[in-house]
């Protein structure tokens, strides 16, 4: 028995409209949402997705189960948000000639062990997601990926 997708993608090989415009309905939201986390902003995650669009769309005929377009799509997705990163740091690459040196201080790291005095401990489950989320934004652009794809993409360590 044929899935959804492959019935779609059957129909939008022969450029049926409304088989392309359900095949976009169905991923849509998880392509901005992976495209987002990568170019961290809301108009270039559009546009990652839209070229993506195009790239899937015209190679649609390339795909060997179209019963994982969504899996493929996705894989799209991620690769046009890397290859945006990678221009976008072309663009936007400042270097710095005169960097100020400040003298490294000593850092003592005391940790208080008595559960009332850890408030972390006693965080709801948003505010560990938005300090998980700000923590993930500080990594250099080749570690978030990394977990992203990890993570977010289930991707194995052999695979990224």
């Amino acid at each position: 028995m044929e899935t959804i997708f492959e019935i779609l993608v059957s129909k939008a090989i022969n450029n049926n409209e409304e088989a392309i415009e359900a095949l976009m309905n169905a991923t849509k939201n998880v392509a901005y949402f992976k495209a987002f986390n990568y170019v961290k902003n809301e108009q270039d995650a559009l546009e990652v997705v839209q070229v993506s669009y195009i790239n899937a769309f015209s190679k649609l005929n390339t795909l060997e189960d179209p019963s994982k377009f969504d899996r493929w799509f996705y894989s799209i997705v991620t690769r046009e948000s890397l290859n945006f990163i990678k221009t976008a740091e072309a663009r936007y690459t400042v270097k710095f000639t005169d960097i100020e040196q400040k003298n490294d201080d000593l850092v003592f790291d005391v940790t208080d062990e008595t559960i009332e005095h850890q408030p972390e401990l006693a965080m709801d489950k948003q505010t560990k997601s938005e300090i998980l989320k700000e923590i993930i934004d500080k990594l250099s652009d080749e570690q978030r990926i990394a977990i992203m794809m990890y993570f977010f993409d289930e991707m194995t360590t052999k695979e990224i």
